[in-house]
C-alpha cells in the first residue's frame, strides 16, 4: 500500500511517499525510520533532486521505506498545476484611505462633479455626457499613501504560492505611471509581484470591470489548460461575470471567493460559492 503525504513546507520542499518493503525501487534507512544525516546525499541515488526534508520522516518505522519526491513531481501527482487562484486587489488585499483614492466624475467640459470612493463607483452609474476619471489609479504616489494591507488575504495569497499553486493578480486598473514604485509599495506588504503577476484589466476592452476580468482570467485557463479556479474579490458583480466562464469552460471547476474587510473593525469575511 502505497502512503503519501501532501504536506509542504517550504515553496521548494520535496514530498515524502512511504511504501511497504517489498519494494525493490527504494532506498531503506534504520534507526526507527529516521533518515540518517546524508539522506539528502542518499536520496540522490532514487534519482530525484530533494531540496528540504520533510518533519514528517520522523513518523516512519523502520518497517517503512522514504522515497522523496522532488517538488514538480509532487505538484503533478497531486494536481497543484491544474489548479488557479486569482487576487482582485483593491479592497481585497489593499484596503485604502477614500481621502487619498478617489474615482472622479466629470461632464463633457471635464468639470468635476463628484469624487466616489472604490465601493462607490463599483455600484455607480454615469448620466449621460458623465465620464469616469482614474487619475488617482493611475499614480503609484497615491497608491503608497491609500494602501493599507488586508492582512488575511495577503496571508492566504502567500501560502498558496508557497505550497505550490499557482497565483494571479488581476486588478481593474489600467498602468500606473511608475511601475516601479508600484513593486516597491506592494512588497512592503508582502505583495511580490515579481512571482505573481499584476493583470490590468483595465488595459484591455470590455463593457465592465467585470467582463474585462472575466477576458483576463479566461484567457489564462485556455492558455495554462487549468481545471479549477478560485476567485477573490470584493465585488459580487464581478464574481457574476466570473460564473459566465462556465460558458466558454464548461468542464472548469470555477469557485467564488466574496471578500467583505471592515477596515474599522480589521475582520475580514469570506463567502464561498462553488458555481456549477
Amino acid at each position: 500500500m502505497v502512503i503519501k503525504s501532501k504536506r509542504i513546507q517550504t515553496q521548494e520542499a520535496t514530498c515524502i511517499r512511504g511504501v511497504n518493503s517489498h519494494s525493490n525501487r527504494r532506498n531503506s534507512w534504520g534507526n526507527g525510520g529516521v533518515p540518517p544525516d546524508n539522506a539528502v546525499a542518499e536520496a540522490g541515488s532514487l534519482g530525484v533532486q530533494p531540496l528540504f526534508l520533510l518533519n514528517t520522516l520522523s513518523n516512519y518505522n523502520n518497517k517503512k521505506i522514504v522515497e522523496m519526491l522532488s517538488f514538480s513531481e509532487f505538484l503533478v501527482e497531486s494536481g497543484i498545476r491544474s489548479k488557479l487562484h486569482v487576487f482582485d486587489m483593491d479592497e481585497t488585499l489593499l484596503a485604502h484611505d477614500p481621502k487619498h483614492l478617489k474615482v472622479h466624475v466629470r461632464d463633457s467640459q471635464n468639470k468635476l462633479i463628484k469624487s466616489l470612493t472604490n465601493q462607490e463607483f463599483n455600484k455607480h452609474k454615469l448620466k449621460s455626457g458623465e465620464h469616469f476619471d482614474f487619475k488617482d489609479f493611475r499614480s503609484a504616489k497615491v497608491l503608497g499613501k491609500s494602501a493599507h494591507p488586508i492582512r488575511p488575504m495577503i496571508d492566504k495569497l502567500n501560502h498558496l504560492k508557497k505550497s505550490g499553486f499557482k497565483t494571479e493578480i488581476v486588478t481593474a486598473r489600467a498602468d500606473l505611471d511608475n511601475k516601479h514604485l508600484v513593486k516597491k509599495h506592494l512588497m512592503k506588504h508582502g505583495i511580490d509581484i515579481k512571482t505573481t503577476h499584476l493583470h490590468r484589466a483595465g488595459n484591455i476592452e470590455g463593457s465592465s470591470t467585470g467582463d474585462r476580468k472575466r477576458k483576463v482570467i479566461t484567457d489564462l485557463i485556455t492558455k495554462h489548460k487549468y481545471n479549477e479556479v478560485h476567485f477573490y474579490d470584493d465585488d459580487i458583480g464581478n464574481h457574476n461575470h466570473f460564473a459566465k466562464i462556465k460558458n466558454d469552460h464548461p468542464a472548469v471547476r470555477l469557485v467564488s471567493h466574496i471578500v467583505k474587510h471592515n477596515e474599522k473593525t480589521g475582520k475580514t469575511n469570506i463567502i464561498t460559492v462553488k458555481h456549477k
